[in-house]
C-alpha cells in the first residue's frame, strides 16, 4: 500500500439532535444518544494477495543419525537428548581395545618393512641385489604402510563425534550396549536454520522457481517469510504432487524439525482484509473494530484469521476501504460522532499484501 503520509482531516463538532436517538440501537446494546463527538486515529484496510495453503513440515537444515563403522561394546555415552553439541565434540565411545592392538601390530609390520627396504635398498645400490628383490621389498612396506593407516582409521571409528553444531534430537544407545556397523547411535538436528517441505498439487507448483518469495503459516496464526530453495523437476506419477523446498527466514529458530504448518502461495482462494491487531475490540466473546461510517463510528463484529506483523486476518464481517480506529480506548460507544480524524499510514500485514 501506498501511504499518503500523516493527513488530519478535523470534522466539525455538532450536537446529537433528537432524529440520532431515534436510530438503530448500536450493535453492543449502547445508545446512540450517549454518543459524544471524539477524535481518533485510524487506517485503512488492507487487501491481501489471493492465497492458498498446503500443508508442510519443517525440517532442520542439517540432520544425521549418527553410526559406526566398527562393531564394538559402547564403553560411554557424552550426550543426552536435547544437549547442544559442537563440532568435534565427542559423543559415544567405544571399548577399543581390540583396535588399539591391532595398530601396534600394524606399526611393528610397518616398522620392519621400513627396516628391510633400507636394507635392500643399500644392497641394490653395491650391486649386491637385484632389481626384482628391490621391487618386492618395496611392495611390502607400501601395503605395511597401507595396513598401518587402515588400522588407525578403525581405532579412529571407536570414537564418535558431532559433525557440525548441533542439538541431540535421539538416543538409542546405553553403555554396554553392542554397537554394530551402521546401526544408528544418535540423531542431530543442526541450530543454525530451518527449512519447510511440502508436496503440492502439480497445478499450485506450477511457475514457482527457486528465489521465489512465500509465507509459511503457523498454528497461532502468524505468518513467517521463507524463500523456495528447491522444486522438484518431476511429478510423483503415484500422488501426482511436486515436492518444494522453502528455506525459513528470520525468526525460525524456535520451530521444531517435525513440526506441521502451511505453506502459503499465491493461488484460487479469496482475497482477504487485513487491519491493525490493536484495532480489535473485544466484548466478552465477541471481536469488532470501530469502523469510522459517514463521520460515525460503528461498532462491527468480525471473525478473524492470521496474524502477520501487527496486522489482523478479518475472515467474517464487514469489508471494504472504511477506515478502522486504532487502539480505541473503552469510552468508545457505536454510534459516537467522529469530531477528528488522523488517518495513520499504514502497510498492512508485509509485502504480500496489497490495496
Amino acid at each position: 500500500m501506498t501511504t499518503n503520509g500523516r493527513m488530519r482531516a478535523t470534522l466539525a463538532v455538532f450536537a446529537l439532535t433528537a432524529a440520532a436517538a431515534c436510530g438503530p440501537p448500536s450493535p453492543d446494546g449502547g445508545d446512540a444518544t450517549e454518543s459524544a463527538a471524539v477524535a481518533v486515529r485510524v487506517s485503512h484496510p488492507v487487501r491481501s494477495t489471493p492465497a492458498g495453503s498446503w500443508v508442510a513440515t519443517v525440517e532442520a537444515d542439517e540432520h544425521v543419525r549418527v553410526a559406526t563403522r566398527v562393531a564394538g561394546t559402547v564403553r560411554a555415552v557424552h550426550v543426552d537428548v536435547g544437549d547442544r553439541v559442537r563440532a568435534g565434540q565427542p559423543l559415544v565411545s567405544l571399548d577399543d581395545h581390540d583396535l588399539r592392538a591391532a595398530v601396534r601390530a600394524a606399526e611393528a609390520r610397518a616398522d620392519l618393512a621400513r627396516r628391510t627396504f633400507a636394507r635392500i635398498d643399500a644392497l641394490y645400490a653395491d650391486g649386491a641385489a637385484s632389481q626384482q628383490e628391490l621391487d618386492a621389498v618395496r611392495a611390502d612396506l607400501e601395503a605395511a604402510e597401507a595396513a598401518l593407516e587402515a588400522a588407525r582409521a578403525q581405532l579412529a571409528y571407536a570414537r564418535l563425534s558431532a559433525p557440525f553444531d548441533a542439538e541431540v534430537a535421539s538416543r538409542d544407545v546405553d553403555p554396554g550396549d553392542l554397537a554394530a556397523p551402521g546401526r544408528p547411535l544418535l540423531e542431530l538436528v543442526s541450530l543454525r536454520g530451518r527449512r519447510v517441505v511440502a508436496d503440492l498439487p502439480a497445478a499450485a507448483a506450477a511457475g514457482l522457481e527457486p528465489g521465489a518469495r512465500l509465507h509459511v503459516s503457523l498454528r497461532d496464526g502468524r505468518l513467517l517469510p521463507a524463500v523456495v530453495r528447491r522444486v522438484a523437476p518431476v511429478v510423483d506419477a503415484a500422488t501426482r504432487t511436486v515436492r518444494v523446498e522453502a528455506a525459513l527466514e528470520g525468526g525460525a529458530a524456535p520451530l521444531r524439525p517435525g513440526t506441521f504448518v502451511r505453506l502459503v502461495l499465491p493461488g484460487p482462494e479469496e482475497a482477504g482484509w487485513w487491519v491493525p491487531a490493536d484495532a480489535l475490540v473485544r466484548r466478552g466473546q465477541l471481536t469488532g473494530v470501530f469502523r469510522v461510517e459517514d463521520d460515525t463510528l460503528r461498532l462491527r463484529w468480525v471473525r478473524t484469521g492470521r496474524r502477520a506483523g501487527g496486522a489482523v486476518e478479518l475472515l467474517a464481517g464487514p469489508r471494504g476501504v472504511a477506515p478502522v480506529v486504532q487502539a480505541p480506548s473503552s469510552a468508545l460507544r457505536d454510534g459516537a460522532v467522529a469530531g477528528g480524524v488522523t488517518v495513520e499510514p499504514w502497510d498492512g500485514p508485509g509485502a504480500g499484501a496489497a490495496r
